[in-house]
């Protein structure tokens, strides 16, 4: 892309994520206006942490930096036909090892009820996180799908898809949670399972447009592909990056954890304020220019 189209499509997107940054803002008020910093909240807070950090390792984050440059630079070189049996196979792998990460969570998570059996908090937690989990595989699904649409140049359908979760919180908090039983903990599962449909809803809408440029679901695993062996060396790369970041973030919830119950949702609200400058304009700019750029030189061989 030549500049001007990448400032025009930086300004797109850069207007998406602000969208999205604040309904995400309106969200966050809404979720401490009706929740306040609660046991609910905290439990909720820490429990999305895990499938947020996920997003970050296989969806947004490394995938997204990992498979954008072998995409694009395999639609250069061998064309689109080549290129779509290459998505179809990292499709396929990603599915697996997605649906097998849930499984194994969701598993994990059933066997720590046992151990905490006394903790209510500690057990809100973990019945939240099964209910959290499927989202991990959804919007890591939807980050695949909004890296092929970015390579391809279609930039607005994917930086519109955050907002569908932020007003799918919205409705649910301000619209379905009044009219529930303020007993027990059913508003707050209310709002995990809203997750769950904002994660689908993210994931289906950019379907049609891959249809139209050509994309073709099916399941076809080849690990001997050397493109897929390239994205495997990218995205361990990237892991370290991100993971780092994530992981500090994950340790930070689970501290608070212990140290009362109101303090996860503080460390949440406070983060929240940190991230809305930083969403608009850098992941704005680095959204646009990723695709620009083809794998490294040395991954080549």
């Amino acid at each position: 892309m030549d500049t001007k189209k990448v400032i025009r499509s930086a300004f797109t997107v850069g207007f998406f994520i602000a969208a999205s940054r604040i309904f995400g803002l309106i969200r966050d008020i809404s979720l401490a206006a009706f929740f306040g910093t609660s046991m609910a909240m905290s439990a909720f807070v820490v429990a999305f942490t895990i499938p947020n950090l996920f997003r970050s390792l296989f969806g947004e984050g490394a995938l997204s930096a990992a498979f954008i440059p072998v995409f694009t630079e395999s639609l250069k070189k061998e064309g689109k036909e080549h290129t779509w049996r290459f998505a179809v196979n990292m499709y396929s792998i990603l599915t697996v090892v997605l649906a097998s990460l849930v499984i194994a969570g969701i598993l994990i998570a059933t066997a720590l009820l046992f151990y905490f059996p006394g903790n209510e908090r500690i057990c809100l937690i973990l019945r939240l996180l099964r209910i959290l989990l499927p989202y991990m595989f959804f919007i890591c699904m939807a980050a695949f799908f909004a890296a092929m649409l970015n390579s391809l140049h279609y930039f607005t359908v994917p930086a519109a898809a955050p907002v569908v979760l932020n007003l799918v919180l919205i409705a649910t908090v301000l619209l379905i949670c009044p009219h529930l039983n303020s007993e027990g903990n059913i508003r707050i599962i209310a709002v995990a399972w809203s997750v769950i449909l904002a994660g689908v809803l993210q994931w289906l809408m950019q379907f049609p447009l891959l249809l139209r440029c050509g994309f073709r679901p099916g399941f076809s695993i080849n690990w001997k592909d050397p493109r897929i062996r390239r994205v495997r060396q990218l995205i361990a790369i990237a892991i370290i990056g991100i993971g780092v970041t994530r992981l500090n973030v994950l340790c930070d919830r689970f501290i608070a954890v212990f140290l009362g119950p109101e303090s996860p949702s503080y460390l949440y609200f406070a983060e929240r304020l940190i991230y809305f400058p930083l969403g608009i304009f850098a992941t704005a700019l680095g959204t646009v220019i990723l695709p620009a750029f083809p794998a490294m030189p040395h991954m080549r061989r």
